[in-house]
């Protein structure tokens, strides 16, 4: 077993150390949600060693959909703010409309319809964060991903969607699994590759794995105070020939990338100037 960590995260933040400018990334937060706050403080961290500029814009869980979109569009228009990112998820909130408000030369998670399509088309501007942190690892750790069976336990518009997009450019065979799939494991033993992001500690055993294949463990949930990914770590590790840990794998990666994609906004805007 190879431990994949946040190796890549590394060689990001490098990167970005050598840039000479300062983008600002907007964050909005809707609510409370301590996950939420949980990674908007990270992101915060990071934009600061990387001297990024970071602002944050709070709203109540019950503020109106037309305050919100208005301060979106208010953002668009500031010359001082490069990248926008609605901190996902959202309670009631219609979320397709908060990504159609967002320009989308300022869509740090790559999520507007306009991002979205340009991946579909396998010509990507901004690819949303969890997924090239995915790419990245993979690609890190030379994993040969081209003809692989690859299954991903998530079907969201943030990871599982746009991650099958992606991959199947890459010409993979993907299967998209969700909570309503029957029979996980049937999906999962044959997968050379599996990726998960559900946010359900333990989900992934070692007998639902085939031997040797790559464990890319991307979820996300908090017990007794402790971060648990889907993964039963400590034996699944013993058959799988690649993993991720959890904290400390896609999660880390995934904020790195978030920063990189900022860049590209501002130089999109730069451009356009």
């Amino acid at each position: 077993m190879k431990k994949l960590s946040d190796s890549p995260k590394t060689k990001i933040k490098k990167e970005l150390k050598e840039v000479k400018v300062s983008p600002r990334l907007t964050v909005i937060l809707i609510g409370q949600n301590s996950a939420s706050k949980s990674f908007i403080r990270k992101k915060k961290k990071m934009c600061r060693e990387i001297g990024f500029k970071f602002s944050l814009q709070t709203f109540k869980k019950e503020t109106p959909m037309e305050e919100i979109i208005g301060k979106i569009q208010e953002l668009n228009e500031d010359p001082d703010v490069h990248g926008i990112l609605p901190q996902l998820p959202l309670p009631r909130i219609d979320e397709n409309k908060v990504f159609e408000a967002i320009k989308p030369e300022k869509d740090v998670d790559g999520l507007t319809p306009e991002n979205l399509g340009h991946l579909l088309r396998d010509n990507p501007k901004i690819i949303p964060g969890t997924v090239e942190a995915v790419l990245e690892i993979l690609e890190h750790y030379d994993v040969d991903i081209e003809s692989q069976n690859i299954t991903i336990v998530n079907n969201s518009n943030l990871i599982g969607k746009p991650l099958s997009m992606a991959l199947t450019n890459r010409m993979t065979t993907v299967t998209i699994c969700h909570h309503k799939t029957k029979n996980l494991k049937k999906h999962t033993e044959n997968a050379d590759i599996l990726i998960t992001a559900t946010g359900k500690p333990d989900l992934i055993t070692a007998d639902m794995i085939k031997e040797d294949a790559v464990v890319i463990d991307a979820g996300y949930a908090k017990e007794d105070g402790k971060v648990q990914g889907d993964v039963k770590f400590e034996e699944v590790k013993e058959k799988a020939s690649k993993i991720t840990p959890n904290p400390g794998g896609v999660g880390p990666v995934t904020v790195a990338v978030t920063m990189r994609n900022l860049l590209k906004c501002y130089r999109m805007q730069q451009d356009e100037n």
